[in-house]
């Protein structure tokens, strides 16, 4: 009696161990769906990571080349009776095609300037639309339908040529934006490259940069 008692606990246990190796296939799936899920995850977020690169624009001025000497004309130097000197002609490519308008933002970043969000502003020039991709040199802007300037150092608007005491540059980026902005922008701010970048990176689809250079007294 006490061997047929062993023998049905011994059959009992074999099929106690075959239910174990059927919970172990369940598990071995629900580890390979999860795999699966990581691998699309992966997948959507390199996606997102392509859509939100920003593209370079290529800037170009027929008053002077990438790295030279900003012309007088362009300086408050100038012999023309321009106390602030005349804004250079400039020209862009290579905006993709989500672009709603474009932003023009000058400033020097040399002592006694600050650098970054304390450089000094010396061009803001906002809302051009899309299909203008160009601005002729001395710039009247209420030839560009809805575009407006911000203010420069001086606390006056538009554009404020360099004639510093001593050797500085000029940096002249171009943004493409997906929006307008004029709802939340505040044309009475001096706006540098570094501070509108930081306001508005979400809407930044393409950016390019001009430097120029002022060579002192």
């Amino acid at each position: 009696m006490k061997n047929l008692v062993f023998i049905s606990i011994i059959v009992m246990f074999v099929l106690s161990c075959g239910g174990g190796s059927s919970s172990s296939n369940t598990y071995s799936t629900e580890s390979s769906s999860t795999g699966s899920s990581s691998s699309s995850y992966g997948s959507s977020s390199s996606s997102s990571s392509s859509t939100s690169s920003i593209a370079t624009l290529t800037v170009t001025s027929t008053d002077f080349n990438e790295g030279d000497t900003i012309p007088v004309k362009n300086t408050c130097d100038n012999t023309d009776g321009v106390a602030r000197g005349i804004s250079p002609q400039l020209s862009w490519t290579g905006a993709p095609d989500t672009t709603n308008s474009f932003v023009i933002i000058m400033d020097d970043e040399v002592a006694p300037c600050g650098v970054g969000v304390n450089a000094c502003s010396h061009w803001g020039l906002h809302n051009i639309p899309s299909d203008i991709t160009a601005v002729e040199s001395n710039l009247d802007v209420s030839s560009i339908t809805g575009a407006t300037t911000s203010l420069s150092y001086d606390g006056q608007a538009g554009y404020s040529g360099p004639c510093p005491p001593s050797a500085h540059e000029y940096k002249i980026t171009v943004y493409a934006l997906n929006d307008e902005h004029s709802d939340n922008m505040s044309m009475a701010e001096a706006y540098t490259r570094a501070g509108f970048e930081s306001g508005h990176s979400m809407h930044i689809v393409g950016q390019g940069t001009l430097t120029g250079k002022y060579g002192g007294n």
